[in-house]
């Protein structure tokens, strides 16, 4: 499967926070895999596409929860935050903590080691992560 469906919903103009966030998250992991001069992101299993917006979005929530997304969307654009997120979750040595955000930057980066770690590979051309 090419096309990943989760993204039939949106179009290049919508402002959706999670969206936006869900796309920065995406070529970050296959920025990370080198694997971003090669595939894009419909390229990515529709599966693996709707695990990570579910990422996304629960991130986001928690963020909310502990009044921090304010705070944040004040100092970046959701496309960042989806790159960080996807850095910051996987211990990258980059990502929230290095933004000049002082303590809100510490407790993101805390809250994203909550998620814990995922991996991306390719196989029959398509992207998984996992």
């Amino acid at each position: 499967m090419k096309h990943v469906r989760i993204f039939e919903d949106f179009s290049d103009t919508n402002e959706d926070s999670v969206y936006l966030a869900l796309k920065g998250y995406l070529h970050c992991a296959l920025w990370t895999e080198e694997l971003d001069n090669e595939y894009d992101i419909s390229d990515v299993d529709s599966l693996s596409a709707e695990q990570a917006r579910d990422d996304v979005d629960k991130f986001l929530d928690e963020l909310d929860d502990y009044d921090l997304l304010d705070e944040l969307v004040s100092n970046m654009d959701y496309d960042s935050i989806g790159h960080d997120f996807w850095l910051s979750r996987n211990g990258h040595g980059a990502g929230f903590f290095d933004r000049g955000l002082e303590d809100v930057g510490d407790e993101i980066q805390k809250i994203c080691g909550e998620f814990g770690n995922k991996s991306v590979y390719v196989e029959n051309g398509n992207i998984y992560i996992e």
